[in-house]
């Protein structure tokens, strides 16, 4: 509603048992807007400055009604931010608990007849910007989440390479997020130029689980009355991510992907699902892992983590109430520019 904002939800976050820290609060950038365009500038700076070399940033557009779009625009008006981005389209239904699994559909996602183009049309501005990526000098970059979701997915990517074509952008590199793939009808891995990875979702197994699974409560602590979500050991996530059987079944292509951590109690409370033990201690080792087992397979080599500020997530690496800028040093050590392991 009117005056909403998902720090309300960051705030109220509670603990579910000792040792779950929430709420999880910002420090040193606080409880920003991202419409002020100085915040931006903020985290560009910080992003730069610990070895991040762009932000893929959501693009909310639901059949040419474009929602959350006034940061991306005030970033055009802005050229002396100068940082590298390019967009994701979130191909989703907008729901209550914003988890895009259940709950009232706030914003449902349609494919109307020539929504390609429009969506096509919509991504122009962005792409004539000098700062949007082109990896290889040529191809601006353009990914789209659950591309499964569209009623055909094969004609539709291929009427907007023709839109982008005809518009003059030229070949797009046409990457999805990989995780959803999969069912009836999955998607050909060769319709797209890349795939990224974007943990937790794929990866997480019944045997990770250390409250909510099969074998009930393994935390070897008690839980909050009516808790009834799901928790899992982060440690066992990092495993399973260099895996043999787990990478053998990624599209080809692939970007490798990490996540700081992930709880969603700003948004799910008795309901979230989140990864125990993740703190940037053990980010440090994940990141260790893949590069150790990963990043030589990774499509261009590169590394995407899945999220820089998604607050009602915990998946942050912007500093915090818990960890100072901890994640954020640790990326610098781990793959920042001056390491020449990536």
């Amino acid at each position: 509603g009117k005056g909403f904002t998902e720090w309300r939800g960051v705030v109220a976050a509670q603990s579910m048992f000792d040792g779950h820290n929430q709420p999880l609060l910002p420090t040193d950038l606080g409880f920003y807007d991202l419409r002020a365009t100085e915040v931006m500038g903020e985290q560009a700076a910080l992003a730069q400055a610990h070895g991040v070399d762009a932000f893929c940033v959501y693009h909310y557009w639901f059949d040419g009604r474009r929602v959350l779009e006034a940061p991306l625009d005030k970033l055009l008006e802005r050229p002396e931010i100068n940082f590298p981005f390019y967009l994701c389209w979130a191909n989703e239904s907008w729901r209550r608990n914003w988890d895009g699994l259940s709950g009232t559909v706030l914003l449902e996602q349609t494919y109307k007849r020539g929504f390609e183009q429009k969506l096509v049309d919509d991504s122009l501005k962005y792409m004539r910007d000098p700062r949007y990526i082109r990896p290889d000098g040529v191809r601006p970059r353009f990914v789209i989440y659950r591309p499964e979701d569209m009623p055909d997915p094969a004609a539709s990517v291929a009427k907007m390479r023709r839109a982008w074509a005809a518009a003059g952008i030229g070949d797009v590199e046409l990457g999805a997020v990989c995780f959803h793939v999969g069912g009836d009808a999955p998607v050909a891995d060769d319709l797209f130029d890349f795939w990224v990875e974007m943990p937790p979702h794929g990866i997480v197994t019944m045997d990770d689980y250390v409250f909510g699974g099969p074998e009930g409560n393994k935390l070897g602590r008690d839980v909050r009355t009516g808790f009834k979500g799901l928790v899992y050991d982060y440690n066992k996530v990092i495993k399973n991510s260099v895996s043999k059987e787990y990478v053998n079944g990624l599209p080809d292509n692939t970007i490798c992907g990490v996540m700081p951590s992930w709880d969603n109690s700003a948004r799910r409370g008795y309901k979230a699902h989140m990864a125990y033990g993740a703190n940037p201690a053990r980010f440090g080792v994940w990141l260790d892992e893949v590069k150790r087992h990963r990043i030589s397979g990774s499509y261009r080599k590169e590394l995407f983590v899945n999220a820089w500020n998604e607050w009602a997530e915990k998946a942050v690496i912007e500093p915090n109430s818990a960890y100072g800028d901890m994640a954020l040093r640790m990326l610098e050590e781990k793959v920042g520019k001056e390491n020449n392991d990536v």
